[in-house]
């Protein structure tokens, strides 16, 4: 073989290597744009799900009522599968299970803001699909802070950053059912369903607050974690940027580690079903 042919041979290969998308390298590695130790059968099947919503978006953009339903029809399915496999990994001793559990909430999060979008202007059975969807994965959201409070306080300490990001979500997902209640077209089934959704929301703030180190004035006039110094909350801290029709970003602070745990845990957005937490 010529130089020149290895030349060009190489320079094929390097643009072949480019043109492979990070997230398709990542999957090969067991991790996913979201952090590391991420099973790829649930990064698979998020991205499955994401790649759905976004099918009924633009179905939904272009009058296709029926494909729009059918694409959210796939998003929780994907959704369901996907947070089956991380709630079993949410134990003692796991080292995916904080990992899994924040690529979900997260997921989740950006499948809500997308599906409350959807509500605007849209008839009765593009609204009933998207209540539908909403409820899925904030019932799903429920489930995951269900498992991580019926861990034990020291194995909980794995799961303090899904917490934070948890309680970032929901609050803007607050903001965001707000501002839809008062500004968009809304069927009246679409109205009752977002009161609904708002309910269940300020119900999982309360209870991801509860799991969440409390807090305690000194005599300096400072608040300290009662449990843990380092861990002083974000969660009042608006995220902007990417997420949908509100541009919120729910994947903020994406170089977090928690110092009491030795796993990274950053992984890949509905009344609470089953009871109370705990």
């Amino acid at each position: 073989m010529s130089i020149t042919t290895r030349i060009g041979v190489a320079t094929l290969v390097t643009a072949v290597v480019a043109a492979v998308p990070t997230t398709a390298l990542a999957r090969d590695g067991g991790r996913d744009r979201d952090g590391e130790n991420v099973p790829s059968r649930i990064t698979s099947k998020l991205r499955s799900a994401e790649r759905a919503l976004d099918r009924a978006q633009e179905r939904a953009d272009d009058g296709e009522t029926s494909r729009a339903v059918s694409a959210l029809t796939s998003v929780r399915k994907h959704h369901a599968s996907a947070l089956k496999s991380a709630k079993r990994r949410v134990a003692p001793d796991t080292r995916t299970g904080a990992p899994s559990a924040l690529a979900v909430s997260r997921a989740e999060g950006r499948i809500a803001d997308g599906a409350i979008g959807l509500l605007d202007g849209a008839g009765a059975d593009l609204t009933a699909a998207s209540l539908t969807t909403l409820d899925a994965v904030l019932d799903g959201r429920d489930d995951l802070v269900s498992a991580i409070a019926a861990l034990d306080t020291e194995d909980q300490r794995a799961y303090r950053r899904v917490l934070r990001s948890i309680a970032r979500t929901v609050k803007g997902e607050i903001e965001d059912i707000g501002d839809a209640l008062t500004d968009d077209e809304l069927t009246a089934d679409g109205t009752s369903g977002l009161q609904d959704a708002l309910t269940q929301v300020r119900a999982t703030q309360a209870a991801v607050a509860a799991l969440q180190p409390t807090r305690q004035s000194t005599s300096d006039g400072a608040d300290y974690p009662t449990s843990d110094a380092s861990e002083v909350d974000g969660a009042s801290r608006p995220a902007r940027g990417r997420g949908g029709r509100h541009g919120r970003d729910r994947d903020c602070d994406e170089s977090e580690r928690d110092p009491q745990s030795d796993e990274t845990t950053d992984g890949s957005q509905e009344p609470i079903s089953g009871g109370s937490y705990g």
